[in-house]
């Protein structure tokens, strides 16, 4: 007896021991900015921070969109059940730290072979052939962690749900990212439609002129074939603009969970004509690696990794099962309560792994290279933020440049239409040189609207690189 209880309460005086290895997050330096000065102008006037970037641009609907898309977007409320499974696993997994219950009520009814040579049979012999055995009780079964084999499964669960949350809030960012991309697409597009058009029409002047001039035999007929040419080249770039408007407005239904086009009464009743650009202090680059979710979700992967090696390892040592049973049996029901009718069960039982042709080891090997894998996993994961948080940096400056200059060239060309104005007005000029002054005009700016469009995406990809803009959405 003395054995039994040593062997029942000698593991609880052990479950401080947890084999495995015990995870410690790697550590990652960053150096500086390639743009540190540039990004961090202490004479920019702001009150927006990198976790609400997309205020920057001054628009309301801009706005609402990102905060409906948060409400409503599919792919978030995938995340969140993500998340909660997760949870639910993990309470699986703490649900092995206690022991298990169970309960048994039956009753047997039983007819006997008389045939058959044991049944006792005889003069003097009364034994019924029917016979009822009635039986109730309470069972339970409990697997002591000896050697932390649940501690790390627990561990496991625990990581997985940090791992989904992060996997969460990288698609908050992205479909932020998405909406504010989609929204400056398409309010470019708009813009653009307004100048291809106005080319356009400037250019029907010019066919109208030529046909009254050819018709006096004052120009060439090639003259009037050269201009129509212009017209329909120009007339042709229409309808793809068109088409790219809708398609970005259809894209930003989807991402705030509506049919396709339900946005489109409130795009065309809500004119953006341009955006506000405001620099945002975007602070080290080492904030960058503790921000960004991406590279979250890699260090909980590899923690996740390392504590299941834990569980593998685990595996190795034997096991502690205690089982117990505590009923009451009779041939009757009503004598099912008495006290000769208790009966009970005790087993302690060591399971040790002896001879297993080596697959435990291979389990253990096989988790290791899964350690390996995650931690160059989570090291390549840093070094690709780092690449797309410069990459889209150099885009964003290199394009801030060629829009400024393509600004002096659309003032040059506004400078020329009021030149040849005041040269029409003396009658110095015709009018087609004019018209074709507005048409390089606004060239220009159909040119230069193409160049903010790509400065404003490329600011908003280098915000998304810097990992910010999920914080005020985050799942409690």
């Amino acid at each position: 007896m003395k054995i039994l209880w040593f062997l029942i309460f000698i593991p609880i005086f052990l479950l401080g021991c947890a084999v495995g290895p015990d995870y410690k997050p790697p550590s990652f330096e960053a150096d500086e900015w390639s743009e540190k000065n540039i990004l961090n102008n202490e004479d920019t006037e702001t009150n927006i921070s990198l976790a609400q970037w997309w205020k920057g641009f001054k628009d309301p609907l801009l706005e609402e969109l990102i905060i409906e898309a948060m409400d409503s977007n599919l792919e978030l409320k995938i995340a969140e059940q993500r998340i909660i499974e997760a949870r639910a696993l993990r309470k699986v997994s703490r649900a092995d730290f206690f022991p298990s219950f169970g309960s048994d009520i039956g009753v047997t009814r039983q007819k006997q072979s008389l045939n058959n040579p044991n049944f006792p049979q005889g003069p003097g012999i009364n034994i019924p052939r029917y016979q009822s055995v009635y039986d109730a009780g309470f069972d339970a079964s409990w697997e002591i962690d000896l050697f932390g084999k649940t501690r790390r499964a627990v561990e496991a669960a625990t990581a997985n749900i940090q791992r989904e949350e992060a996997e969460r809030r990288d698609i908050t960012l992205s479909v932020i990212s998405e909406i504010a991309l989609n929204y400056v697409e398409l309010r470019g597009v708009e813009k653009r439609l307004n100048y291809v058009t106005q080319k356009a029409e400037l250019q029907e002047q010019i066919v109208a002129l030529n046909k009254a001039s050819y018709e006096n035999d004052l120009i060439r007929e090639t003259e009037l074939a050269e201009a129509e040419t212009e017209l329909a080249d120009m007339q042709s770039q229409i309808p793809p603009l068109q088409t790219e408007r809708r398609i970005a407005a259809y894209r930003l239904g989807v991402l705030t969970s509506a049919q396709p086009g339900a946005l489109l009464k409130r795009l065309e009743n809500h004119k953006q004509t341009s955006f506000s650009l405001i620099s945002i202090p975007v602070g080290l680059k080492s904030d960058l690696l503790r921000r960004r979710p991406d590279i979250q979700s890699a260090e909980r992967n590899l923690a996740e990794a390392t504590a299941n090696k834990g569980v593998a390892i685990a595996s190795l040592y034997p096991s502690f099962n205690l089982t117990a049973g505590i009923g009451v049996l009779s041939g009757g029901s009503s004598t099912l309560f008495e006290q000769n009718s208790e009966n009970f069960t005790v087993t302690p039982l060591i399971s040790i792994p002896i001879l297993q042709a080596g697959r435990l080891r291979a389990q253990i090997e096989a988790t290791d290279a899964r350690v390996k894998i995650a931690a160059a996993q989570y090291e390549q994961t840093i070094l690709n933020a780092l690449e797309d948080a410069e990459a889209s940096l150099t885009h964003y400056l290199n394009e801030q440049k060629t829009f400024t200059k393509l600004q002096e060239a659309e003032k040059s060309a506004a400078r020329t239409v009021g030149l040849e104005a005041d040269l029409y007005d003396l009658g110095l000029t015709r009018q087609v040189a004019l018209i074709e002054s507005q048409q390089e005009h606004a060239k220009y700016q159909d040119i230069a609207t193409q160049s903010e469009t790509r400065m404003f995406k490329n600011l908003i990809s280098f915000y998304k690189a810097l990992g910010g803009g999920w914080e005020n959405f985050a799942i409690k």
